[in-house]
Formats: C-alpha cells, sequence, structure tokens
C-alpha cells in the first residue's frame, strides 16, 4: 500500500548536540533491542566544540519534597565547589 510504510522521521537534539534529522526504519533494528538503524539526512551546524564538556542531570528538592530535574553543562574538570561562575537558565514544564 502507497499509503503506509514502516519507515519513521525522527529528530534529536541535546545540550552538546545539534538537531538532527533521522530516517527510520520500524523493522530493522540493532542487537535485538528497539535501537532502530537510522539514516542520518540532515544536521544543523555545530555553533561550538562541545568535546571538552559533559552533561549530567541531577534533582533538587522542593519545600514540598518535589523532585525537581535539572542539567548541568560543564567542562569535564570544573569542581562543583560553589565557587564557578554560573549561567542560570530555568523554565516550567517538568511532571
Amino acid at each position: 500500500d502507497t499509503q503506509e510504510s514502516d519507515l519513521f522521521w525522527l529528530t534529536t537534539s541535546g545540550y552538546t548536540q545539534p538537531s538532527t534529522l533521522h530516517l527510520a526504519d520500524a523493522t530493522k533494528v540493532e542487537n535485538g533491542e528497539q535501537e532502530y538503524v537510522t539514516e542520518i539526512l540532515k544536521t544543523l551546524p555545530t555553533q561550538y566544540d562541545a568535546s571538552g564538556l559533559v552533561v549530567e542531570q541531577k534533582d533538587a528538592i522542593s519545600k514540598d519534597g518535589t523532585k525537581v530535574p535539572y542539567f548541568i553543562v560543564k567542562k569535564k574538570d570544573t569542581k562543583l565547589n560553589g565557587k564557578t561562575p554560573t549561567l542560570m537558565y530555568g523554565y516550567g514544564g517538568f511532571e
């Protein structure tokens, strides 16, 4: 049927990776897992060298006990000792 296909588009991005458009086939997986075999169709250009950076996800606990996830993007060797200059950005959206 020309109206149906097992192909799908997948967009990925990250704090240190530009947005990338993939074409994947739902019938082809790697390692027997749900890791679809993808073909990269397009990637936005990189804006900076992210090779020395790491991303960590942590949780803060609010006054009512709710866990609030947050991410830290830092150089691999940055010490989290309270003395490092920091740029904070926040938004709502977690459940």
